[in-house]
């Protein structure tokens, strides 16, 4: 079940490489990136003298009006990769995006496979299995009560 709000994925992105780099953007404000260079982190022995860097920049990534996220992980662990790997990673990545919302801030995870694009081709978005599922609920609650409706089909 995905979650958060904890940090987890944070560290989870770190098992995957030693390199991070998040480069993010809000509405008319410059881009920030952080990065961390995992190898040279633990070689301190203390947290304090550990360097991450972090820059603010005029936008390169996110340029215009456009607003997100980016997070690249290199130095990878494993250096090869089998497609069911590569499959399930992405399926884990496209979890964390809520099938729910549809704001125009919505959230959309994206696992780019250069060498190997046609790995994640076919892949059903969470969008798409909510579509297949043969029951749909919807839940109401107004004075107290929750009310409960199922359409079956």
């Amino acid at each position: 079940m995905p979650l958060g709000e904890k940090g987890v994925g944070r560290f989870a992105a770190h098992k995957l490489g030693d390199a991070i780099q998040l480069v993010t953007r809000a509405m008319d404000a410059a881009e920030v990136v952080v990065t961390i260079d995992w190898e040279l982190f633990v070689k301190e022995p203390f947290l304090a003298d550990a360097e991450v860097s972090v820059v603010t920049r005029p936008p390169q990534c996110f340029v215009g009006e456009s607003t997100g996220t980016r997070i690249v992980i290199s130095k990878l662990r494993e250096e090869k990769w089998t497609r069911g790997e590569v499959r399930r990673l992405t399926r884990q990545i496209a979890s964390i995006s809520s099938p729910f919302t549809k704001r125009s801030t919505e959230f959309e995870a994206i696992l780019a496979v250069p060498d190997h694009p046609d790995w994640i081709t076919g892949i059903p978005d969470t969008r798409t299995i909510l579509g297949r599922a043969p029951w749909h609920f919807r839940f109401a609650v107004a004075q107290g009560q929750c009310v409960f409706y199922a359409d079956i089909g």
